[in-house]
């Protein structure tokens, strides 16, 4: 197989297949386009996915603070109660309104899908490897929204904010 995806069905090999004007180039043109469509597929469900894992509140949007939050719970599991969680908010704070809302309100689903892409984009430009990305990016969040509903009912959490 091409990739890792176990939907994907295209074959290191070409599909060389004899069309009705004996040209070959179609059929791997429309078997390539298939493939890459299928990985457009799995990368807009992986984009809604992680922006769920954001939405800690699950209100439809994202806030700031979650975007905080689930950096913070990410910085954790990395460094443990050692991790700079002052820096992490700070960082992720100036990324909310840099990338997402200058005024620091909430952002739709559309405005982080379209913020993922840009990113993703600026990593990587093979689909094959953003789809990877994703994958690890959603890993991480699955992990820091338990820690996150963990640390809710903990005096202070994991909160310390600029």
């Amino acid at each position: 197989r091409c990739c890792m995806e176990d939907s994907c069905e295209r074959s290191l090999e070409p599909d060389f297949r004899l069309g009705p004007s004996g040209a070959m180039v179609e059929v791997v043109v429309a078997s390539r386009a298939k493939h890459f469509q299928a990985h457009a597929d799995h990368l807009e469900e992986a984009i809604a996915q992680l922006f769920s894992f954001h939405d800690l509140n699950s209100n439809g949007v994202l806030e700031e603070l979650e975007l905080v939050r689930l950096n913070q719970a990410i910085a954790f599991l990395h460094h443990g109660r050692g991790a700079d969680f002052g820096a992490v908010a700070l960082n992720f704070s100036k990324l909310f309104r840099n990338e997402l809302s200058p005024q620091g309100d909430p952002v739709s689903y559309t405005q982080f899908r379209q913020y993922t892409h840009r990113t993703l984009a600026g990593l990587d430009d093979d689909p094959e490897a953003q789809v990877m990305i994703m994958e690890q990016f959603i890993a991480e969040a699955i992990s820091a929204w338990e820690v996150c509903k963990e640390s809710s009912n903990l005096p202070g959490g994991l909160h310390e904010g600029p």
